[in-house]
């Protein structure tokens, strides 16, 4: 009976690859304490009585090497690499977008995307730095260097891309200093979590020698002008009305001079809506508020029978695109810019005889500073209320589709003023500064103006409505009684 052989492979014979019982295979060209499990790598040791397995977060074999000659090395010196491993494995990215998620409940949605924009000017400047794999790894020296860089860096005006001979070589003081802000609060957040030791940020600060920031200087309009202003305004409603271009119902005549009866602010003009109005007590409510806006956008025959397809069979709550695969695939373009809004579409938005789509779009809004409550004048009394009486829609100033405005006032503004030849004159806060000097003028007291402004305190109510030499003059001849 020939011998049986035996189960033990022979020396010469060595396996090729070696797994664990946890489930981490290594080959054994690789090093002792690279593993992989799935597509990742690990690193696995065993270390003075202590057992380490950490995540090395990449799936390519030499970055995996490097970060594992990095680990041994730090261990060797001493230290506890479990206890930093938040350190060594949070990127800026997941960080940044952590931070960002918390600032989304505090701040408008205005300043949550200026705060992005900051996050993907400072991650698309630590992809050139060599070696930057973690927040941890961020110092004092590359904050600096990001301070020179944005100071130094081509900017287009109002944020365009391609770069002409008008280019503007370097940030503004001001926001310079409102990135350094937000920066130094994000690795502040992340100080508070672990993941970093000390905050890079806390020492950078802007320097004012090579660019001093430029006060704003309030142009306020004079009654005379005030009144050139508005003939100006009526001029140019009949010009778009006499072109069929008419960009809000009841022209720019209605939303100008609300501007100037009210002192109130652009973003509140553009959301007012009737039922923030109380014309029985003569106010105008502004608060925080959910908006529902709804357009109605026409399109061409061809377009409705397309849609007509993926309406039939359906219910008439059903949504009209399934999936954004299929959005994609629909042959035309529709009239409506937000993806979610075209995704948000149901089959009853659809009305075939009038060849019509209805937009949908809710948001919350807040106003800029504190709520309260604005008085209206008779005169805005009586232009308010026939809008009130033809409006199909919840926005006061409503666009011809149904929605809130479109347009921007300031290119509005300029060409109205070029109308009536007033100079100088081409910000459109600087209404709300204009009727803050006029109450002045006419004898109103500053906490009164304050109130109506709705400001925190009397100090930025001067800013509005200054002393004014005029008003001294005739203050001072009181005093001629003796």
């Amino acid at each position: 009976m020939p011998p049986k052989k035996s189960r033990r492979k022979s020396a010469s014979k060595k396996r090729k690859n070696s797994r664990s019982r946890h489930g981490y295979f290594r080959d054994t060209e690789w090093p002792k304490s690279v593993y992989r499990r799935g597509e990742v790598f690990w690193f696995v040791r065993r270390h003075k009585g202590k057992y380490y397995r950490l995540p090395l977060e990449t799936d390519d074999l030499h970055i995996a090497m490097k970060r594992a000659e990095e680990y041994n090395t730090r261990l060797d010196w001493g230290e506890d690499i479990a206890k930093n491993i938040k350190q060594m494995t949070t990127s800026f990215d997941e960080m940044a977008a952590r931070y960002l998620d918390s600032k989304k409940a505090e701040c408008s949605p205005k300043t949550v995307q200026r705060y992005s924009t900051i996050n993907d000017h400072f991650s698309k400047f630590l992809k050139g730095k060599p070696g930057i794999r973690s927040i941890a790894d961020v110092t004092h020296s590359l904050a600096a260097d990001y301070k020179t860089h944005r100071q130094n860096q081509p900017v287009m005006p109002n944020g365009k891309k391609p770069l002409k001979d008008k280019t503007k070589q370097g940030v503004s003081t001001g926001t310079m200093e409102m990135e350094l802000q937000y920066l130094r609060g994000l690795f502040k957040e992340a100080k508070r979590r672990g993941y970093i030791d000390l905050n890079p940020f806390e020492e950078v600060k802007v320097s004012r020698s090579k660019r001093v920031a430029k006060k704003p200087s309030h142009r306020v309009l004079s009654e005379d002008e005030i009144v050139r202003f508005l003939n100006a305004a009526r001029e140019y409603d009949s010009e778009l009305k006499a072109k069929g271009k008419v960009k809000v119902r009841g022209g720019f005549y209605s939303v100008f001079f609300t501007y100037l009866k009210t002192g109130m602010r652009r973003d509140e003009l553009r959301y007012l809506e009737w039922e923030d109005i109380d014309f029985d007590n003569g106010y105008i409510h502004i608060r925080p508020k959910k908006v529902i806006e709804r357009r109605q956008v026409k399109v061409s025959k061809r377009i409705i029978n397309e849609l007509l397809k993926l309406c039939k069979g359906r219910h008439s709550n059903a949504k009209l695109f399934r999936s954004e695969k299929q959005l994609k695939r629909f042959p035309f373009r529709l009239p409506i810019k937000r993806k979610d809004d075209l995704l948000n579409l149901r089959v009853a938005d659809i009305d075939a005889e009038q060849q019509l789509i209805t937009s949908r779009q809710q948001l919350d809004w807040k106003p800029k500073a504190s709520a309260g409550r604005v008085p209206i004048t008779p005169k805005l009394d009586e232009l308010l209320r026939p809008l009130r009486d033809g409006s199909t829609s919840n926005f006061v100033f409503e666009h011809p589709d149904g929605g809130c405005w479109k347009c921007r006032p300031r290119d509005e503004l300029i060409r109205i003023v070029n109308l009536a030849g007033i100079k100088n004159f081409t910000r459109v806060h600087d209404l709300r500064h204009t009727c803050a000097a006029q109450l002045r003028r006419n004898g109103v007291p500053l906490e009164t103006i304050m109130g109506i402004l709705r400001h925190a305190s009397i100090e930025e109510t001067l800013i509005y409505a200054p002393y004014d030499e005029e008003e001294g003059r005739k203050a001072i001849r009181k005093l001629d009684f003796f």
